[in-house]
């Protein structure tokens, strides 16, 4: 039985993914590297989809000798010197396929499958057959986008140290022949392939634009797993000069542009079928670290500059959430997070952008250098110009950090709570969440932080006339990097289970003060716990509307506004369900729309160019003129159909 490992994102390494990897014969001499990669990849592949039994026979050092018996029927992809994966075929079977865990994403399992696909139809067979795991649904999607048919369920036996081991599982199988592994090794040796007849080639770059299956299919992939639309071509920039020369190129010929980070989308936002997406994770430096600022690259993500900036005991003043999105990804949408409450979004602390237009011009921008086309970035959905580089402000940052859980009876009284620690400044973050409750019903809480310094504060001031349930309250000190990666272990939990590759249909908005309590307690009335998934959470944050600057990020006109996102992690791979949800967070938006609330742009609805129109209201203008000046081809970021149809 074989997988890829769990199929994740992509990485970057030294060597490019096509042409620098080499599929030989494996050797005795690696043997240990093909066990190391085995083992941690049948632990990423298999953790709770096989029966317990069968974990505890795949101990760590049993990995060993199945490689050495194995090793005869294995190839290795090598690229830089290290083996970036393997695959073992036995007769007509493809019995294993592992990709190192830097390495997934970048082709290597496609040329591996590629190669044993070769392997059995030079030996006369006519087909190849695999099996995956049920519950594995990402490889599942994998092998089917590389043309294998699921035959359906299949018991698969297991070898083991006391016998067979049935194991639930799905067959796979596809038709091979002669040829097939000289095409592709062929195919793994062109960086940068012709893109038809449609007009002329690309210009000369520093880095490369690859037109080959395996690049156009990861970039149809985001997380939300809801929308998938492949691109003509994808580039792998080796500099912002790469970006411009490939938009103008673009531009000339028709096609459409976006730029992909981590590609965290949840509804296909920076996607664009048959035009060409930017891999900006080629471009993920973090430069000059001051006293005051550092100057970090579109691509880098915001632990990257973390680990650049908290050595010298300093931190961006607003951070997201989540760590592991780029900061050209956030700072086009705006960028919520702890401190936003108080300090505004990701985008409103920002010295100086540098830019590349629709028209493929490098320009930079920043409140008195181009001041207007810095307002249609931010927060602008990537409209008018692709982030390449960005200066962001650093503020002294705490060692550590005193933090409560606070749970409360019911929605009135937590929102009580938020209304005055809004007016107070004894906490440096308060967000608000609303959960299924183990016996049913909500379950209400508030998480809020105080910075260390100095002598540790006093936890009953702190609390001081808070209406929560106080035996109830859960304190703890966290040093500050730890605070900040709080949602690690849920991303690892995801992970562990598959659900981080299931669809992920959430609805992110803002609700007006006056309207938060009717608005959020009509929808809790309508949701129920499935629709969440027994991971997810309801959000609900107070935002004070003065902190936000940027001109299009939208909230409600109140003075205290609040975050009321639905986090929906559906427990299974059901794509129908997920459409059903899809189609519910637009009824749910329509609500909160007419009660004076805002759509937050990382949410998974469709969205008219009326709509959106609506959604700028009077800051249209603003992203309009600015379209028309730096993009009048509407080649750029075409997925969120603001301006037309994401497709010509």
């Amino acid at each position: 039985m074989r997988q890829t490992g769990r199929m994740t994102g992509p990485r970057t390494s030294d060597a490019d993914a096509v042409g620098g990897v080499v599929v030989r014969p494996a050797t005795v001499a690696d043997v240990a590297a093909v066990a190391r990669v085995w083992r941690e990849g049948w632990a990423d592949g298999h953790a709770g989809h096989v029966p317990a039994a069968l974990v505890a026979e795949r101990t760590p050092a049993s990995f060993d000798p199945r490689a050495l018996e194995r090793i005869d029927r294995t190839w290795v992809a090598e690229g830089g010197g290290v083996v970036a994966g393997f695959v073992v075929v036995v007769d007509d079977e493809v019995e294993q396929v592992y990709v190192d865990r830097d390495w997934r994403g970048q082709g290597v399992a496609e040329r591996l499958l590629r190669h044993a696909e070769a392997v059995i139809g030079r030996g006369g067979r006519r087909t190849a057959w695999l099996a995956v795991v049920a519950g594995n649904t990402r490889a599942r999607r994998f092998y089917a986008r590389m043309g294998w048919r699921d035959r359906g369920p299949f018991t698969y036996l297991a070898q083991t140290a006391g016998g067979s081991f049935p194991v639930p599982t799905h067959r796979y199988e596809r038709e091979v022949g002669d040829g097939a592994e000289g095409e592709e090794l062929d195919a793994g040796r062109t960086a940068v392939a012709a893109p038809g007849s449609r007009d002329r080639p690309p210009p000369s770059l520093d880095g490369a634009v690859r037109f080959d299956e395996q690049a156009r299919a990861a970039a149809a992939e985001d997380f939300g797993q809801l929308v998938h639309q492949g691109p003509e071509g994808v580039l792998l920039p080796a500099s912002a000069g790469d970006i411009a020369a490939t938009v103008r190129w673009a531009a000339a010929g028709g096609r459409r542009f976006a730029a992909q980070g981590n590609r965290h989308s949840v509804f296909g936002r920076a996607q664009v079928r048959d035009g060409i997406v930017a891999d900006l994770r080629r471009l993920r430096a973090v430069h000059d670290v001051q006293d005051e600022r550092v100057v970090v690259d579109a691509g880098a993500t915001w632990r990257e500059v973390l680990a650049a900036t908290l050595p010298r005991g300093l931190a961006p003043p607003v951070l997201p959430d989540y760590l592991d999105l780029s900061v050209g990804g956030t700072l086009v949408v705006g960028g919520v997070g702890s401190r936003t409450w108080r300090h505004g979004a990701v985008s409103d602390n920002v010295v100086e952008l540098r830019v590349v237009t629709g028209r493929g011009e490098q320009v930079s921008c920043s409140p008195t250098r181009n001041p207007r086309l810095f307002d249609a970035v931010r927060a602008g959905l990537g409209q008018v110009a692709v982030i390449t580089r960005a200066t962001l402000p650093l503020v002294p940052a705490p060692q550590g950090v005193r933090r409560f859980l606070l749970s409360y009876p019911d929605l009135a009284t937590m929102l009580a709570d938020q209304r005055r620690l809004a007016g107070e400044p004894r906490f440096g973050a308060v967000q608000g969440a609303v959960l299924a409750g183990p016996a049913g019903g909500w379950v209400f809480r508030l998480d809020v932080v105080r910075a260390l310094s100095g002598s540790p504060p006093d936890d009953a001031s702190l609390l001081a006339g808070l209406a929560d349930d106080r035996p109830r309250a859960q304190p703890s000190t966290l040093p500050f990097p730890d605070y900040l990666g709080r949602l690690d272990a849920l991303e690892q939990a995801l992970r562990a289970s598959g659900q981080w590759w299931f669809p992920h249909p959430w609805l992110t908005t803002f609700v007006g003060d006056a309207a938060v309590e009717p608005v959020v307690a009509g929808e809790l009335a309508r949701l129920t716990p499935a629709d969440l998934g027994p991971l997810g959470q309801v959000a609900l944050s107070p935002i004070l509307r003065e902190s936000v600057t940027s001109p299009l990020l939208r909230l409600p006109e109140d003075r205290l506004c609040h975050v009321f996102n639905l986090i929906r992690l559906p427990a299974t791979d059901d794509q129908a369900g997920a459409q059903r949800l899809v189609a519910a967070n637009r009824v749910v938006y329509e609500r909160v729309r007419d009660a004076g609330g805002t759509l937050y742009p990382v949410s998974a609805l469709p969205m008219s160019p009326a709509d959106w129109r609506g959604h700028f209201g009077s800051a249209f203008g603003l992203l309009s003129e600015a379209k028309q000046e730096h993009d009048p081809g509407r080649v750029l970021t075409p997925g969120y159909e603001v301006f037309g149809s994401a497709t010509r």
